[in-house]
């Protein structure tokens, strides 16, 4: 489903061309960054891949279909706005490991708080130190989770129905006008009006 402020543009074919502003801050683009998604599957269970769940061994392309189930794209961003997800997986086990352990050490030492509560025990102070350790241990596991700026701001869509269609979400007004303008063939699917 897509996002409430966002707008959604259809291309077909393998070449999408985009403008040479960045898609985040408007700047002018001096790299480019690159995104990925995969296809559900079956649907059911498998009809929320997330993301960022993404094989490592795929070689990099421009604006193809890579395998059954992975479309890759490289957006011209400005240097401030530069993500890829091969760089973003470090970041993203050490966001899982931290938000993961203090996850744990939050459930736990909950479990340990209540049952003294519950024996009207006096609470171990280590207990409550090993509590807000946990919250501060996750608190940048789960913000290091969150996606990059330029996946915040232009992602595909999904589901694609066929191999030379690309379906982009795009969060910004003024970038969907610069992709129809730019890509004639180009099929607005949430309306872009002209202001």
């Amino acid at each position: 489903m897509a996002r409430r402020k966002s707008y959604l543009v259809k291309f077909y074919g393998n070449q999408i061309n985009y403008p040479d502003r960045c898609p985040v801050c408007g700047d002018l683009t001096t790299t480019t960054g690159l995104i990925l998604s995969s296809n559900p599957l079956t649907g059911g269970i498998f009809s929320s891949v997330r993301t960022w769940v993404i094989p490592i061994v795929a070689p990099p392309t421009t604006s193809k279909k890579t395998s059954q189930h992975q479309i890759r794209l490289e957006i011209p961003v400005c240097e401030l706005h530069f993500s890829s997800p091969f760089e973003r997986e470090k970041t993203n086990w050490i966001g899982a490991l931290l938000g993961g352990l203090g996850l744990f050490t939050i459930l736990l030492m909950s479990f340990f708080i209540i049952g003294g509560l519950i024996d009207s025990q006096v609470i171990f102070l280590p207990y409550l130190y090993l509590l807000v350790f946990g919250f501060f241990l996750a608190t940048p596991g789960f913000f290091l989770l969150r996606k990059s700026p330029l996946e915040r701001s232009i992602s595909i869509y999904l589901p694609q129905t066929s191999s030379d269609m690309v379906c982009l979400e795009v969060d910004q007004k003024w970038y969907a006008k610069e992709l129809l303008k730019l890509n004639p063939d180009a099929v607005p699917l949430k309306r872009v009006k002209e202001d």
